[in-house]
C-alpha cells in the first residue's frame, strides 16, 4: 500500500476512533443518571452504539483513498511557479508607499477635523494644528 494511502486510512481510523470516543461518552451520560437500572443503560447504548458494519462502512477503501490522493499533474497545477509567486507578492516599495500616503492622508484629515472643532480653545488648536502641519511637510517631500 502507497504511504500516503497508508497516513490516509490511518488518518480515517483515529477519526473514527475520536467519534466513537465521543459517542461513549455521550452515552455515559444517562447511563450514569440511571447506574440502579442497568437495563436501561445497556438498552440506550445498544440503540446509539454504531454496528460493526456501520463502524466498517466508515472506513475508505484503498480504491476511494486513492482517488483522494491528487496525481502528479494535479499537484503540479496547484504549486504556483516562481513567476506566478511573485506577482502575488506586493512589491515592498509599493507597499511603503501606499502606507506612507494612507498615513499622510490620515493626518491631514486630523488637521482638517481639529481645525474645523470650536471646541478646542484656540491656543492649544493653534499649537496641535503647527505641530501637524510641521508632520504633514515632514511627510509630503
Amino acid at each position: 500500500m502507497h504511504i500516503l494511502s497508508q497516513f490516509c486510512r490511518a488518518a480515517s481510523l483515529a477519526a473514527i476512533g475520536a467519534t466513537l470516543a465521543l459517542t461513549m461518552t455521550a452515552l455515559a451520560g444517562p447511563a450514569a443518571a440511571h447506574q440502579d437500572d442497568e437495563s436501561h443503560a445497556r438498552h440506550y447504548a445498544s440503540e446509539r452504539m454504531p454496528t460493526a458494519e456501520e463502524i466498517e462502512a466508515m472506513i475508505p477503501s484503498e480504491e476511494e483513498l486513492a482517488a483522494m490522493i491528487p496525481s502528479e499533474a494535479e499537484l503540479r497545477e496547484m504549486i504556483p511557479s516562481e513567476a506566478e509567486l511573485r506577482a502575488m507578492m506586493p512589491d515592498s516599495e509599493a507597499l511603503v508607499t501606499e502606507v506612507w500616503a494612507e498615513a499622510l492622508d490620515g493626518l491631514q484629515e486630523a488637521r482638517r477635523e481639529i481645525a474645523a472643532d470650536a471646541d478646542i480653545p484656540g491656543d492649544l488648536r493653534a499649537e496641535v494644528l503647527a505641530s501637524l502641519d510641521a508632520h504633514i511637510a515632514r511627510m509630503s517631500h
